[in-house]
C-alpha cells in the first residue's frame, strides 16, 4: 500500500498490508511497520497486489533504457552548449534570471533551452572559459527565440583582457533567429567565453544552443557533444547553412532560422578510445573547411524516472505494454499452480504479439 495525495505525514510511504476488516460499511487496513505519522483524512492511496511499487518503477526504467530514439545536438566547445545538462550550473547569470526551459515552440532542436530574463540592462548568461590559440579562426553561433518586441545579442568575449571580440544581434524582434559569425582570436588572447544576452531590462530570450568551433579543428572529443553509449548509435555529422540575412534596423550577423535543411558532412566518422578519458571522437576529413555550425545525430535511450510525478516522452502505450508483459512473466515464474502460470505466460505473449510488426 502506498499513500498518495492528502496523506499528511504518511505521504509517499509504502507499507505491507497484513490484515483487513470490513464491518459492512467501513473497512480497515492494518499495515506493518506503522506509519511515521497519522495519514490525513480523505487520502488517495494505491494497493499493489503482486509487486512493490518501487519495483514497478524500476521495471519501467529498465524498459526505457532498452528503447532508443533519435536525437540531434550541437557540436560545440562550450560547456553545456547544447543545453542538455540539467540545471544552469555551467552558466553564470549577470543582471539576469536564467533557467532551463522546455517551452514548446521556444526550443529549436534539443529538449531544453536556456532562458535569459534581463533584470537590468545587458542581462547575460555567461559560459565557462574556453582555451584558444591566438590568431585562430572561430565560428560562433546560436539559435534563439526572442519574445515579441525584445532584443537578443550573442557576444564572443575575450577573457584575457576583458572585452568584446565580435557580436551578433537583433532588435525589436519576435520568434526564432540564427545569430552567427566567424572571427579571428586576437594575438594576445588565450581564453574566450560566450555571453548570451537579453539587452534591455525585462527582455526574455530563449537560447537553444551556444556554438563555438575552431574552423581548423579536425578531432572533436566527446566532451564537445552529448554522451554516446554505442558506436552504432552514431548517425552522422550535419552542417546547418545559415538562412537569408536579416536586414532590418539593428540586425547584425543575424539570419532567418529554419529556412535551410541540415546537410550531411561526407567523410565524418566516429572513433573510440577504449582507455581514453574522452572515449569518443568525431573526426572530420583533413581537407574539410568548416563553414557552418555542425550538429551530431545519434540514438539514445530514454531518460529514466525517479519520482511518481516524472513523465517520459517515450510512446506510453509501448512502455505500458512491455512493462505489463514483463511483470506477468515474473508473476508466472513465482506461481506454483502450473495452469495459472501458463495462463499468465499466455497473456504476456499476447501483449508482445500485439506490439510486433
Amino acid at each position: 500500500m502506498i499513500v498518495e495525495a492528502g496523506g499528511g505525514a504518511a505521504l509517499n510511504e509504502i507499507r505491507r498490508v497484513y490484515n483487513t476488516d470490513f464491518s459492512g460499511s467501513d473497512g480497515d487496513l492494518y499495515v506493518l511497520p506503522d506509519w511515521t505519522g497519522a495519514p490525513g483524512a480523505s487520502i488517495d492511496y494505491e494497493i499493489h497486489r503482486w509487486f512493490h511499487p518501487t519495483y514497478v518503477r524500476d521495471k519501467i526504467n529498465e524498459i526505457l533504457e532498452s528503447m532508443r530514439h533519435d536525437v540531434i545536438f550541437a557540436l560545440t566547445c562550450v560547456t553545456d552548449g547544447n543545453m542538455e545538462i540539467t540545471g544552469v550550473g555551467s552558466w553564470t547569470a549577470a543582471t539576469a534570471t536564467i533557467a532551463k526551459v522546455t517551452t514548446q515552440g521556444g526550443v529549436a532542436r534539443g529538449t531544453q533551452a536556456l532562458s535569459v530574463t534581463a533584470t537590468a540592462a545587458n542581462g547575460q548568461a555567461r559560459s565557462a572559459s574556453i582555451p584558444v590559440y591566438p590568431g585562430e579562426e572561430l565560428l560562433v553561433a546560436t539559435e534563439a527565440w526572442v519574445t515579441n518586441g525584445d532584443d537578443a545579442k550573442l557576444i564572443l568575449w575575450n577573457d584575457t583582457v576583458g572585452e568584446e571580440i565580435e557580436t551578433a544581434a537583433v532588435t525589436t524582434f519576435h520568434g526564432f533567429v540564427t545569430l552567427a559569425f566567424k572571427t579571428q582570436v586576437p594575438s594576445t588572447c588565450r581564453s574566450v567565453s560566450v555571453r548570451l544576452e537579453a539587452p534591455n531590462n525585462t527582455d526574455v530570450v530563449l537560447f537553444s544552443d551556444a556554438i563555438v568551433l575552431p574552423t581548423r579543428r579536425r578531432d572533436f572529443l566527446s566532451v564537445f557533444f552529448a554522451d554516446l553509449e554505442w558506436a552504432e548509435d552514431f548517425r552522422g555529422v550535419y552542417a546547418l547553412p545559415t538562412g537569408n540575412a536579416i536586414t532590418e534596423t539593428g540586425a547584425d550577423n543575424a539570419y532567418e532560422a529554419f529556412t535551410r535543411e541540415l546537410v550531411p558532412e561526407a567523410g565524418a566518422r566516429i572513433e573510440r578510445r577504449d582507455r581514453g578519458a574522452n572515449p569518443w571522437s568525431i573526426i572530420v576529413p583533413e581537407n574539410y573547411t568548416l563553414q557552418y555550425p555542425l550538429f551530431v545525430k545519434m540514438r539514445r535511450d530514454y531518460p529514466t524516472l525517479s519520482a511518481d510525478a516524472d513523465t517520459t516522452y517515450a510512446p506510453a502505450d509501448i512502455v505500458t505494454d512491455l512493462v505489463v508483459a514483463e511483470l506477468l512473466d515474473e508473476r508466472a515464474a513465482d506461481e506454483l499452480n502450473e495452469a495459472k502460470a501458463a495462463q499468465l505466460e499466455k497473456r504476456a505473449a499476447a501483449i508482445r504479439f500485439k506490439l510486433g510488426p
